[in-house]
């Protein structure tokens, strides 16, 4: 989208035939204006609308400050100017456009620059401060005190041609008059709601009001219109030609002051937008012929159309570096439109971002967390050192800088430590996989000029490439360069690339003018002709379907493996397979580092692709390649060989002491879990840790290392001595076990603190209390209803029976209902008959979230998590949460009186904020919390219930006798459907038996939650237990366990029923699924209640069999939670055709 900005509407004094005394005038005045920007760069910023000036010291000779909210304390006095008529100031001999001059009653100061203590005359050399001033002279320094007489007491400029008139601040309603002097007077701010008492009238040099088109003098004349603050951000100590175009209230506040209303900032956005025009093209009057790229509509469409591109080649990412979400202060140097600014604040909310380009052309309406300044990245910068950047981003500076070590430098001292500074940039060449280029000698050669042509204006526009090592040398470390290809037209039959293709083809057919009509006409003294014809050429070439170039877009990050040998070869191993020669020892070097470079390929095979470049290099090279290649070669296998065989020795030394030294080398298990917690790890991902770890304690007992810093109990004893309420306080739980929280935020599950999970259990308790479950029973009944509903309607669609996934039935019940009790609506799974997108999400992360848990466990894998985890996967966990986010903010906003768990938690309120500190007597949950917990709870409350009764389902139709016994109770205990409660359901003693059955048979939480054993070791279960071990308690494992239960691999209910003694020595206390302690479920007495509810209502309308699908429906993998493939059964209702409709 483009942001058109207006032309603006003043005109600049011209003159013509300038004499020698007239240019030595002009030029004295601008390279003192010169100066003044060097000295104090970033302060002034401007709008194009609101024209603001910052109120500070300013080391200049005279200078004249407006500050309609500040006053001026300090007693002033006159000093005199030289006049230099007006028909003197002349134009630039260097681009023939005027210097100084604005329009109205806008004013512009020059300062006069110093050196070496003494000051510079205006009668100086004309060729001298030409020199000075468009050639470009060292930095000059700061004057260390200001003073309006040299040291002879005499002015520094001539009073024996001064001329002094007062030009009154115009915003103010009266004209006192005041002395002028120096030093600077004090600024101290005033009060809004206070007026200035004692407005001030300083005097300017007549010159300079006839150079800069002062018309009148009156103190009466009209004010300026008010203006609004811009941002300060307390960047700079000095003012300065910066110049802001942003709107509205200032949103950085640092202790910066700007005045209201400034002539001399208006001045400033005058000159600043007084455009030159060449060509039929528009550029920059600000450091003007130091940018050949226009700033005209046309360059600003093809910005924001490049800017599109690098969206679609970054999948929509707006950079590369790996920030983090406590970025507080970006930079993005060479603006342009602004569109990446913009994009990049409204993601970063909270962050302060600054753009800076040439000129005002960005949009007024931008985000309140950003501004744009007018600023000239090579000068010096005066941001606040005090205050650094987290990221600095910069692109497309090919031929805009010529000292590129020194904008570096520059960036490194203002970069935070731990900072990124991001530099993408295409490279200005062509390339391609075949022989296309032959067909494209124009382009070629228009390559080559334009090469030709920015290295000969000292500002080269191919400088991708070396953006790496001038990364390094300014200080950087971790430097990456990423190389991305970039199709030139519609040819890849990729339909993505096919698509940054067509929009590349359109930016590169207009940036072929922007980027060589300045430097053609200026450099090689073309005419606009000449210039024309030849790029008719060029776009033909562009445009030949038949010629597939690539562009090559680097990103200069920081982070990156490399290897490195004498001979003086680096080989880039990560994004791509590049040889550099850092300082070649034979021209043979050159033609393996070309040959390799172009030959090889980007893509997952990177090795085949190296392999292949370098045998195309040794083809067409000396025989003196094979041998320097050769000794680069041993030289890097030696050090590899010597750094595994360095590891290889270290794992063994470290087995060695883990199986006979080590404090847990006493307990039992297999040597090879004993030494490395990779056998762990992989039984984990392949899905089958329940069997291992039931096998390992039939195996080994009832105590077991299953790594070399974790033992598993399977005992009720330690279920009882991990996990229950102790004197000196429970074990903690393990960090490394549990995945860090998608906001921050911890929340029940993953809260090592017991504090913090105290005060949330607390809190949350309102939501699962007796009265909670009594007000929410209407609320379940409805939809388990309308379950049997539905499955009555399946029924009638094929007559008699139905055959249907029973699985997702219990899903949908289950997700419809903890969803209508946590947000307040409904996923309409049971309405539309299908799970909503969302669960999908769900179901479908699960192998991912096992995956997350596996690296988590790794300190070295943990680091490389953003890399070995697949994007999709760290976007769909981003998805879930923000939709979790979403539904419970549409709930808290909602204020709906219905009991569910939200209007629980709204008893106390809610407290806004992410995070803060909270007392123990805190009464409300932060709105972080809830958004944290409510994603732990959808899946807490839904799925596993699902999987329970599925699992009971499964067992009571491969347990006929059973179903028939439960059926007979059901029906018999209920007469009427009407009858079925809560509370009658509850009072059902086989029912009951039936579920603690399915619970051991098939729990719905499989694996174990890890706990630490304190510092000073404990007893579990009459083992020691050294400190800072992991202990856990596996719910499968300890199920299974023929040492707890006989007939462990049976479903048998009437264990529980204590009627057998076959099953009196059976340890029933071991079964835990919902934990126990101070950390058990909260919402088990609701997922009770509800299975119990589901089950009798199923079983009093229906006659179910298991269809033969589905017989070997237990075996299943485990990835956090059970991989359940689809539970078919066949439904056939008790019900005659009549009462079938009834109910």
């Amino acid at each position: 989208m483009m942001f058109p900005t207006p032309m603006p509407s003043e005109s600049r004094i011209r003159t013509s035939s300038p004499s020698e005394g007239e240019r030595a005038g002009r030029h004295a005045m601008e390279s003192t204006r010169v100066h003044e920007t060097y000295c104090s760069q970033s302060g002034v910023m401007m709008d194009e609308n609101f024209p603001t000036q910052k109120a500070s010291y300013s080391p200049t000779p005279f200078s004249l400050q407006h500050f309609g909210a500040y006053k001026i304390e300090s007693p002033v006095r006159a000093a005199e100017c030289t006049t230099i008529p007006s028909s003197e100031i002349c134009s630039s001999p260097a681009s023939q456009s005027p210097v100084l001059g604005s329009h109205g009653s806008e004013v512009e100061l020059a300062s006069q620059s110093h050196a070496s203590g003494r000051e510079s005359q205006l009668g100086s050399s004309p060729q001298e401060m030409y020199e000075h001033l468009w050639v470009g002279s060292p930095p000059l320094t700061a004057i260390p005190e200001e003073r309006a007489e040299d040291a002879a007491n005499e002015p520094l400029l001539n009073p024996s041609s001064a001329d002094v008139s007062k030009v009154s601040t115009v915003n103010y309603e009266a004209s006192v008059p005041g002395d002028w002097s120096t030093p600077a007077a004090m600024i101290h701010p005033i009060p809004s709601d206070g007026p200035l008492s004692n407005p001030t009238t300083l005097p300017i040099p007549l010159p300079l009001q006839e150079a800069v088109g002062v018309t009148s003098t009156d103190p009466n004349a009209s004010p300026l219109e008010s203006f609004q603050n811009s941002p300060g951000a307390g960047d700079n100590d000095d003012s300065s030609s910066v110049v802001s175009v942003n709107e509205g209230a200032s949103t950085f506040s640092d202790g910066d002051y700007y005045s209201d209303n400034s002539s001399y900032t208006a001045s400033l956005l005058s000159d600043v937008k007084n455009y030159s025009y060449e060509n039929g093209r528009r550029y920059h009057s600000y450091r003007e012929g130091h940018y050949v790229l226009p700033n005209d509509d046309q360059e600003q469409d093809r910005q924001d159309l490049l800017h599109h591109v690098r969206n679609l080649v970054l999948s929509g990412a707006l950079y590369r570096a790996p920030l983090g979400p406590d970025i507080q202060r970006a930079l993005d140097i060479g603006t342009g439109t602004g569109i990446w600014a913009i994009d990049f604040a409204d993601s970063h909310p909270s962050a302060e971002v600054t753009g800076t380009d040439l000129s005002p052309i960005q949009p007024s309406w931008v985000p309140p967390n950003l501004r744009f300044l007018v600023d000239d990245a090579e000068s010096p910068w005066l941001f606040n050192a005090h205050r650094p950047f987290d990221f600095i981003h910069a692109r497309d500076l090919g031929g805009a800088i010529a000292d590129w070590p020194h904008l570096l430098q520059q960036a490194f001292t203002h970069l935070r430590g731990g900072g990124w500074i991001e530099l993408q940039e295409f490279e200005v060449t062509l390339k391609s996989d075949d022989e296309s280029l032959r067909r494209a000698p124009v382009l070629c050669e228009f390559l080559g000029r334009l090469h030709q042509a920015s290295e000969e204006f000292h500002r080269p526009m191919n400088i991708a490439e070396g953006h790496r090592q001038r990364l390094i040398e300014a200080g950087f470390e971790e430097v990456r360069d990423e190389v991305f290809k970039v199709p030139s037209s519609s040819w890849p039959d990729d339909p993505i690339q096919k698509q940054i293709g067509r929009y590349n083809l359109c930016s590169l057919l207009m940036a072929v003018e922007s980027y060589s009509l300045a430097l053609f006409t200026r450099v090689l003294g073309w005419s606009n002709t000449q210039t024309q014809v030849f790029l008719a050429g060029v776009r033909r070439d562009l445009k030949n379907p038949r010629s597939p170039y690539l562009l090559q877009s680097s990103y200069c990050l920081r982070s990156e493996a490399e290897l490195w040998s004498e001979l003086g070869l680096r080989i880039r191993l990560p994004g791509g397979c590049f040889l550099t020669c850092l300082e070649p020892r034979e021209p043979s070097w050159i033609t393996l580092l070309l040959s390799s470079t172009s030959e090889a390929l980007h893509g997952p095979k990177v090795v085949i692709n190296m392999a292949i470049g370098m045998y195309k290099a040794l083809a067409i090279s000396s025989p003196q390649v094979l041998t320097m290649l050769f000794c680069t070669t041993y030289e890097v296998l030696f050090w590899i060989e010597s750094a595994v065989a360095l590891t290889l020795l270290w794992l063994l030394l470290d087995a060695i002491y883990q199986l006979y030294w080590s404090s847990l080398h006493q307990f039992p298990g297999p040597k090879l879990w004993a030494v490395s917690r990779v056998p762990l790890q992989l039984s984990v991902l392949r899905g089958y840790n329940h069997l291992d770890m039931t096998a390992l304690h039939e195996k080994y007992g009832p105590v077991i290392r299953i790594s070399p810093y974790e033992l598993a109990f399977n005992t009720p004893g330690a279920f009882q001595d991990i996990y229950r309420a102790r004197p000196g306080g429970c074990f903690l739980k393990d960090r490394t076990h549990y995945l860090p929280p998608a906001n921050g935020t911890d929340h029940l599950v993953c809260a090592v603190d017991h504090s913090v999970h105290a005060r949330q259990r607390k809190l949350l308790a309102h939501a699962f209390s007796d009265r909670a479950l009594r007000e929410q029973e209407g609320l379940v009944q409805g939809y388990v209803d309308t379950l049997v509903t539905k499955l009555h309607g399946e029924i009638e669609k094929t007559g008699s029976e139905a055959s249907v996934d029973i699985k997702q039935w219990m899903n949908y019940t289950t997700f419809d209902i903890t969803g209508d009790l946590m947000f307040g609506e409904s996923f309409d799974c049971l309405k539309d008959s299908q799970l909503h997108p969302w669960i999908q999400l769900i179901f479908k992360s699960m192998k991912a979230l096992s995956f997350a848990g596996v690296v988590h466990q790794f300190p070295l894998l943990r680091y490389l998590s953003n890399f070995l985890i697949p994007k999709e996967v760290t976007h769909k966990a981003k998805q879930h949460f923000d939709i979790t986010a979403e539904k419970v903010d549409r709930r808290l906003e909602a204020r709906v009186t219905r009991p569910d768990f939200i209007s629980a938690l709204l008893q106390n309120g809610v407290r806004e904020g992410s995070k803060g500190p909270y007392t123990d007597g805190e009464k409300t949950l932060s709105r972080a919390e809830i958004h944290s917990n409510a994603f732990i709870l959808i899946i807490a409350g839904s799925e596993t219930s699902a999987t329970l009764l599925s699992g009971c389902i499964y067992y009571l139709c491969t347990h006929l006798q059973v179903m028939h016994r439960l059926v007979s109770e059901i029906r018999r205990s209920f007469l009427k459907e009407e009858d079925i409660n809560f509370r009658d359901v509850a009072a059902l003693p086989y029912l009951a038996a039936v579920i603690e059955e399915s619970l051991r048979m098939y729990p719905p939480f499989v694996t174990s939650l890890a706990r630490v054993v304190p510092s000073g070791g404990s007893m579990i279960d009459g083992h020691f237990v050294p400190g800072n071990t992991i202990v856990s308690c596996h719910h499968y494992a300890s199920y299974r366990s023929p040492t707890n239960f006989s007939s462990p691999n049976d479903f048998i209910p009437d264990r529980w029923l204590g009627q057998n003694a076959r099953f009196t020595g059976d340890r029933k206390e071991v079964l835990q699924p919902f934990s126990l302690g101070p950390r058990n479920c909260l919402g088990k007495r609701l997922a009770y209640s509800e299975i119990r509810l589901i089950l009798c209502k199923l079983f009093y309308h229906f006659d179910v069999t298991l269809s033969p699908e589905s017989i070997n429906w237990t075996q299943q993998k485990v990835h956090f939670l059970w991989d359940k493939p689809a539970l078919m059964v066949r439904l056939r209702s008790r019900f005659a055709a009549n009462e079938k409709q009834r109910a």
